[in-house]
């Protein structure tokens, strides 16, 4: 079951020379599945990068069905250092990334369960970080007026005052603070069935500009946007909502 515990909000400032900063909401065992549940309905569907690097191979051995093909073989060589990156476990070199950019690219004009794939990834990117704000945030300091919730939540008036890069951000510091990991994380707290919401590694990267594959492109995959990173560095409490 979902370790989800109300408690105080808390202070997330942006790494940035923005001047906000944001009061979040852990989630709790009642804002949780209202949160999913606002992302299921609109049709949000996230692949992890382990979960997109397997449609790309997928694609890859389509493409070139030989096995022995020399390009085969270096793809596929390719392919498992970037698992090795996921998992931690090394970095790519970036001549090498820059080959796997090329090959994301090869793939994602030839094999549309791919480009589908990514597509799915950075509408649900974009539906969970307005969720994340709406359901999470009860206050916000630098926009010169108090934070406004109704019923529902944030309004979107206020969300698209919100930079996308803090966005990423509160999204991911709420996905740390309700706890999940491991196995729960997967069966509580995925967008879609059988995927893995982002971890604060993952989430709060800044994406990529649209047609290159974010989990290609990145760094490390334990590396994030200094733009997003949470940090306490103010005993401030940002203005509650009104």
């Amino acid at each position: 079951m979902a370790k989800l515990t109300g408690t105080e909000p808390v202070r997330w400032d942006p790494e940035d020379d923005s001047g906000k900063a944001y009061l979040i909401q852990p989630p709790t065992v009642q804002s949780w599945p209202r949160y999913k549940r606002a992302i299921k309905a609109e049709g949000a569907r996230y692949y992890s990068d382990r979960d997109l690097l397997e449609v790309l191979a997928r694609g890859v051995a389509a493409i070139l069905p030989d096995e022995a093909d020399a390009d085969r073989v270096y793809a596929e060589t390719l392919l498992d250092k970037r698992r090795q990156e996921i998992a931690g476990e090394g970095e790519l070199s970036e001549a090498e990334r820059a080959k796997l950019a090329e090959l994301d690219s090869i793939v994602r004009r030839h094999i549309p369960a791919y480009a589908e794939a990514e597509a799915d990834t950075e509408f649900a990117m974009d539906v969970m970080q307005i969720e994340a704000v709406r359901h999470f945030v009860v206050g916000w300091e630098g926009y010169g007026e108090d934070l406004a919730r109704g019923p529902m939540g944030v309004g979107d008036r206020d969300i698209a005052r919100i930079p996308e890069a803090h966005r990423l951000g509160i999204m991911a510091k709420a996905h740390e603070l309700s706890h999940l990991n491991g196995a729960e994380a997967k069966n509580s707290a995925s967008p879609s069935s059988g995927r893995c919401a982002p971890t604060t590694s993952t989430a709060a990267k800044t994406r990529t500009k649209p047609g290159h594959s974010a989990p290609l492109a990145d760094a490390s995959p334990g590396r994030r946007s200094s733009s997003t990173k949470a940090r306490g560095k103010s005993s401030r409490k940002p203005s509650t909502a009104s």
